[in-house]
């Protein structure tokens, strides 16, 4: 497996197709790829997955919710 960029926003992973055969692998791989390189975690995972051949390349990046301005009115006021 090679890691090509490990940011706070964006990591991609190229592997063989048989190396990581497993959504949760990749997760856990990346979620590794973060730690290894001092960033912070992130809570949740988005990954898409590439295939070429006997080549996967995956971009993994953080789940950002937004929460409208109303819901956080809200939520300050409880």
């Amino acid at each position: 497996m090679t890691v090509h960029i490990a940011t706070p926003e964006l990591v991609v992973l190229e592997a063989e197709k048989e190396e990581l055969t497993e959504e949760n692998i990749v997760r856990e791989t990346v979620l590794a790829v973060l730690k290894e390189q001092s960033l912070d975690s992130w809570g949740s995972v988005e990954i898409e997955a590439f295939t070429y051949r006997k080549q996967c390349l995956y971009f993994a990046r953080p789940v950002k919710l937004l929460v409208p301005d109303f819901l956080l009115r809200l939520l300050e006021i409880n």
